[in-house]
């Protein structure tokens, strides 16, 4: 079985996320760390979205490659549980906004985000935005 600690639906939802192209999906996760929403996306696209905010910047030519390498690494198959299926370990979101006690931030430009599948505790899908 997988980790028990990761929630086998929304495991499910990111199997599928990872295995079509260009699809994405608001979700809102609480995590050990905080409350988190953007949409979810493959690891691919996860990858690009960092290239994109790289552009332009003086880190750009050295973090480039990397990213192009990271983002064709990255598939559905992360670990493998014990019946052999294929257990993210990570969830990746992009347009991410954190709730703290003003509200969601950033509230301009948002951020890709990536974090561990077995540190989200709760999950709904829909993205909050700030209004």
């Amino acid at each position: 079985m997988g980790n028990p600690k990761t929630d086998p639906v929304l495991a499910a939802f990111i199997r599928s996320i990872e295995n079509l192209a260009d699809a994405s999906i608001g979700v809102t996760l609480t995590t050990t760390g905080g409350v988190v929403s953007g949409e979810l996306v493959s690891g691919t696209e996860w990858a690009k979205a960092y290239l994109e905010e790289l552009e332009g910047t003086p880190a750009a030519p050295f973090l480039a490659e990397t990213f192009e390498v990271l983002a064709k690494s990255l598939t559905p198959k992360d670990t493998k549980d014990e019946a052999g299926d294929g257990v993210p370990e990570f969830i990746h979101l992009t347009q991410a906004r954190y709730l703290n006690a003003n509200g969601m931030v950033p509230q301009g430009d948002t951020r890709p985000w990536r974090g561990r599948l077995d540190q989200v505790v709760a999950w709904s899908f829909g993205a909050m935005t700030t209004t």
